[in-house]
């Protein structure tokens, strides 16, 4: 099968969740033997070039295109009737240029990563008459929902939020109606697709792991009192949480256990968190490998208060044997109870006293790790998830044919 696979980012390196979640698809699609060709809009790739994944080879075709919310296009956006998420990643000068990339090239299906490529998928559609399918990484309005109930009506970007807000499910309902199947990423997901788009087929793909890669050495020593978290900081969500639980939560668990530490990763960390040390922050900022600092600490924190779809750090951590403590929010779409090592708080104080009851009894945050572990290990693999959309787009692409 060849698959045309239309992604927003380049995928190299796969160091946050929406390129992990990306480079992971297409992993598993070329290990069960798909041929992938992958479009990508960036600003820094040369337009062609081949890059080798579990030593298959995969052409990627650049277009160059920046998606970053200028000012220009912020206000612009105020008048105009399609929402900014999805304006800013299609013009007619990409759909071009794809069709004179791909002229010539023969496929069997479009696969779409994110709502924000369905719209080029659908003009694809026109001129090769093949399938589209979408892999519904977030329900995006939902997004930008929790977004606007963040901010207090007082605040003039809560209406603007808003607007955004009822543009974008209007859309994305109408684009979710037009495509052939879409793969929602968890069960509240597909709950929120069904009511959009009750007509299109839609198959659960979870997110997951690969256990293997996350497998702690014996010789590996944690920090019985050290936290982590690790994100992309540019996302101001990410930060928003982040700096919420180092002013809320930290100092309470700190009166308690002076000793107890917080490292974060990630890259584009913001100045300000490299000089808290005097609150028990270690900022590292970008690290090639978060593994040997998962396999460190003691507890992975998850503090985020907007978002969809699921946390794929979240997952790895679980997976590189850390119990995890995280808001609804940041823990939705993981099927794991406290005693899976997935506990679920809102309130700091709260979640400051959860954490320092797992710092008091560091053999229950042991079992809960192995818990967590062995719970990805058993639910959370990439290579069944995939394995479910590679038979739907088999069976999809016999009925077309």
């Amino acid at each position: 099968m060849k698959i045309l696979q239309l992604t927003p980012q380049f995928i190299i390196p796969p160091d946050d969740g929406g390129r992990i979640g990306i480079y992971n698809i297409t992993r598993e699609l070329l290990e069960l033997g798909a041929e992938v060709t992958m479009v990508s809009l960036n600003t820094s790739q040369p337009e062609f070039q081949t890059i080798s994944i579990s030593e298959k080879q995969l052409p990627v075709y650049s277009i160059h295109h920046s998606t970053k919310n200028s000012i220009a296009r912020i206000l612009y956006s105020v008048f105009d009737t399609e929402p900014l998420y999805l304006r800013k990643h299609y013009s007619k000068k990409i759909l071009d240029k794809l069709l004179l990339l791909l002229k010539g090239k023969a496929f069997d299906i479009i696969h779409a990563d994110h709502t924000a490529m369905i719209p080029i998928a659908l003009e694809l559609r026109k001129h090769l008459q093949l399938p589209v399918g979408v892999r519904m990484h977030n329900v995006e309005w939902k997004i930008w929902q929790r977004y606007a109930d963040e901010l207090p009506k007082t605040n003039p970007s809560h209406y603007y939020i808003q607007l955004q807000t009822n543009r974008l499910r209007k859309r994305e309902t109408e684009l979710l109606r037009m495509v052939d199947v879409a793969f929602p990423i968890t069960e509240v997901d597909m709950n929120l697709c069904k009511d959009m788009a009750p007509l299109t087929r839609l198959e659960l793909v979870a997110a997951g792991v690969d256990s293997k890669e996350w497998i702690k050495s014996d010789e590996t020593q944690r920090n019985p009192y050290e936290l982590v978290l690790a994100t992309p900081w540019s996302w101001k969500h990410n930060l928003t949480g982040a700096l919420w639980f180092i002013e809320e939560v930290l100092p309470l668990i700190r009166k308690e256990v002076p000793e107890c530490t917080l490292t974060l990763l990630g890259k584009n960390a913001p100045s300000e968190l490299y000089t808290m040390k005097d609150k028990g922050v270690d900022c590292l900022g970008y690290v090639d490998s978060v593994k040997p600092y998962y396999h460190r600490a003691s507890l992975y924190i998850a503090p985020l208060f907007v978002g969809s779809g699921v946390r794929i750090k979240v997952l790895e951590a679980m997976a590189a044997g850390l119990p995890v403590v995280a808001t609804p929010i940041a823990a939705e779409g993981i099927n794991a109870s406290d005693k899976e090592g997935l506990l679920r708080c809102n309130d700091a104080e709260v979640f400051a006293s959860t954490i320092l009851n797992l710092l008091h009894n560091q053999q229950r945050l042991v079992e809960l790790g192995l818990a967590a572990s062995t719970l990805m290990a058993r639910q959370y693999q990439w290579k069944e998830s995939i394995q479910h959309m590679y038979n739907t787009y088999l069976n999809l692409t016999k009925l077309k044919r």
